[in-house]
């Protein structure tokens, strides 16, 4: 088999239940005649690829858990990357090599170690997702330098979707052969790049946008310090949840599940407006987003449109990431300042947030693509 595509349990799916990660690059497969298949955590009824096309993986991780769980000990350098990899060569020799092929797809560095054992020739590419920075263990060490994680496995490559991601690895040390055999630009799978059109520059919207970023993935406190810090802006900016007029509109984000109870905000503010709309959708209604911590200040600048953070002056966190780490064009301006310069030169404000976003994000790169695809193996150092 030519690829692989191997799905994390319970992650991204499509209205059509298929992966979002991953059509782009299916796309290139059949538009290439490349040979591929699905390896999904599930029945393939659950999945919305051809059947004839799709693989239960449950088998092959129910067996990497047993053997890491029973032998695990037995492997001297007791790693979880080593103990995956041994029970890959196992399972290779117990499937008669049925699971083999020459590239392995993955995200969220699903069955890492074990994909290597089955086949050691193969490539594991890791599709990026969401964002990353100096501290997310699986690139990059909290000075930036690359992950260990990742330069142990030598056979794994990630694909990013622009060159601002790609020199975040380059930042600490002189990595530069390195980087050029592993990391590897693709461009916008997530189709930032093609939302935009022409709709920058004729934004006449003045309404306002508030991305909350209550998850049931972050602790109560805090929860409890982004809600605070959203209430506290309101209350300076907006009368009843109102501004320039306009009701504020409101986006949870997609794990909020009522996480934390927001009712004595809506009490004390209540023409704020909450929807469910995509981001593409909404950037056509607002001009300014207001967040803590979210990646919407990507999908929001991919229209040219700012975002202010919602950060205290000790909030390291927030400053490493959207300031040093990404640098924000407008990281560190005050709201009405910001808002002043929007409403002067638009378009400037426009073209500056529209060239940060590019460093990121560049159109999809098919033919890079299927170039990668197509050259099976390589020697890594």
């Amino acid at each position: 088999m030519r690829v692989y595509f191997v799905q994390p349990k319970n992650f991204n799916r499509t209205d059509k239940r298929t992966n979002p990660f991953f059509d782009p690059v299916i796309d290139v497969c059949e538009e290439n005649n490349i040979e591929y298949k699905i390896y999904n955590p599930g029945r393939k009824s659950k999945i919305g690829y051809p059947r004839s096309r799709v693989r239960d993986s449950r088998h092959l991780r129910r067996f990497v858990s047993f053997f890491a769980k029973y032998f695990g000990r037995f492997i001297q350098s007791g790693e979880e990357y080593d103990i995956d990899k041994m029970a890959g060569r196992i399972w290779n020799v117990l499937t008669f090599g049925r699971d083999r092929a020459d590239i392995y797809i993955t995200v969220a560095t699903e069955l890492y170690g074990a994909l290597p054992g089955i086949n050691p020739n193969a490539r594991v590419v890791d599709i990026m997702h969401g964002i990353f920075c100096p501290g997310h263990w699986v690139y990059l060490e909290e000075d930036g330098s690359i992950s260990k994680f990742l330069k142990k496995a030598k056979e794994r490559e990630v694909w990013v979707t622009g060159a601002g991601y790609r020199d975040l690895f380059l930042r600490r040390g002189n990595e530069v052969e390195w980087v050029s055999q592993h990391i590897k630009v693709i461009g916008d799978i997530f189709g930032h790049t093609t939302r935009q059109g022409n709709f920058m520059n004729n934004n006449e919207s003045t309404q306002m946008l508030i991305t909350l970023q209550l998850t049931n993935g972050c602790t109560f406190e805090e929860n409890k310090f982004r809600y605070e810090r959203v209430v506290s802006f309101l209350k300076e900016h907006s009368a009843n949840g109102l501004w320039r007029g306009n009701p504020i509109l409101v986006k949870h984000h997609p794990r909020y599940n009522g996480c934390y109870d927001i009712a004595p905000m809506v009490k004390q503010f209540p023409k704020l407006k909450f929807i469910s709309d995509s981001l593409n959708d909404i950037a056509k209604q607002v001009s300014i987003n207001i967040t803590v911590d979210s990646t919407s200040a990507f999908d929001m600048a991919a229209y040219g449109i700012p975002t202010y953070f919602l950060y205290e002056k000790n909030d390291k966190k927030t400053r490493g990431i959207w300031d040093e780490t990404f640098e924000y064009p407008y990281f560190d301006i005050p709201f009405k300042t910001l808002i002043d310069m929007y409403d002067a030169n638009k378009i400037e404000v426009n073209k500056v947030m529209f060239k940060w976003f590019s460093r990121y994000y560049i159109p999809i790169d098919k033919k890079r693509i299927a170039m990668e695809l197509n050259d099976a193996t390589k020697a890594f150092k």
